[in-house]
């Protein structure tokens, strides 16, 4: 497995190694001895799932008590994945990092607790994989809105589809009161 630093304290991408013949493909999504290596301290707690069809919203979402690590993959599909910082305490603190992931690439993205993430889903079918070392509590649970002023995240779309949820989240200078 390659993993590489990001630009953002304790965040990393993780390229497994793929083991490909005529039958298909193999590889490693999840080994806790590397995890461990890379000085991550994470015990899985919950795996999980989501689909969504394309143009698709989710996000940014983050814990704001008992914060998780999270490793998060395209499984099918192709998402625009966005991180942002919310470590009051960081260096990066409100800034963001764009990625695209495709299935076909097998990236997996490791979050550190603080690290919020949102992503629009590109392809007709999208599924999703987290693994995450906090059980999720929705009284934990912060929503900022997808197209804040403060982020002024550069979203490839102009009416994404939201979820109920979504659409009532909060703003970052509400969140932090500043």
């Amino acid at each position: 497995m390659i993993i590489k630093s990001l630009k953002f304290k304790d965040t990393n991408i993780l390229y497994p190694k793929l083991y490909k013949d005529r039958r298909g493909f193999f590889y490693e999504q999840y080994n806790s001895k590397i995890i461990s290596e890379l000085g991550i301290k994470f015990n899985l707690k919950q795996s999980n799932v989501s689909y969504s069809k394309k143009n698709i919203l989710r996000g940014i979402h983050f814990q704001k008590k008992s914060p998780q690590n999270q490793f998060m993959q395209v499984i099918l599909g192709c998402i625009d994945l966005v991180l942002v910082d919310f470590r009051k305490d960081s260096k990066t603190f409100l800034k963001k990092i764009y990625f695209k992931l495709d299935s076909k690439k097998k990236e997996i993205i490791h979050t550190p607790p603080g690290v919020g993430s949102a992503f629009l889903t590109r392809s007709n079918k999208n599924v999703i994989l987290y693994h995450v070392d906090k059980y999720f509590n929705s009284k934990n649970e912060v929503g900022i809105i997808w197209n804040d002023n403060t982020l002024n995240i550069n979203w490839a779309i102009k009416k994404p589809i939201l979820s109920y949820k979504d659409k009532k989240n909060i703003t970052v200078k509400e969140y932090f009161k500043i």
